[in-house]
Formats: C-alpha cells, sequence, structure tokens
C-alpha cells in the first residue's frame, strides 16, 4: 500500500510541475525580460544626456598618470648595440 502511495504521489507532482512549467514559468520570464528591458532603457536614456562638446575633427587624448619607475634589481640583460644594414 506504501509503494502505490508512492506512485501516486510522484505522478501528481510530476503533472503539478508541468502545470507550473507551461503556465507559470513564461509569465516569470517575460517578468525577467521586461525588467533587463527598462533597466536597459533606462541606461541609454542617462547615457543619451551627456553630450560631447567636441566639434568634428577635433582630437583629444587622454593619458593616464605614469607611474614612478621602479628600481630593477639584479641583472636585468646585456645591453646589444644595434646597427641598421642595408
Amino acid at each position: 500500500m506504501g509503494f502505490i502511495k508512492f506512485v501516486f504521489f510522484v505522478i501528481i507532482i510530476y503533472y503539478l510541475f508541468k502545470l507550473v512549467a507551461r503556465y507559470v514559468m513564461p509569465y516569470l520570464l517575460s517578468l525577467f525580460i521586461k525588467r533587463a528591458q527598462d533597466q536597459m532603457m533606462g541606461n541609454m536614456s542617462a547615457n543619451s544626456g551627456t553630450k560631447n562638446t567636441k566639434k568634428e575633427g577635433e582630437v583629444s587624448v587622454k593619458t593616464n598618470p605614469k607611474k614612478s619607475p621602479k628600481a630593477h634589481k639584479g641583472n636585468i640583460g646585456d645591453y646589444v648595440d644595434f646597427e641598421e644594414v642595408e
């Protein structure tokens, strides 16, 4: 009798899972997609508010501050004099 109850509950759980997967999961997935889409649209509108003040053809170069040179310890290598040969 215990085995029949077990099989009955497994079948019930299986059909409940199919029901949830068919009707609830698409709803949850659509909510997730809508939230991601709204977040992307918010990011796009925030970025479009900053206008580029440069004129066409104007070039600007941004550099990172150079780090202080560190003293190298030990033998780095030998200096090789270079001569261009044609």
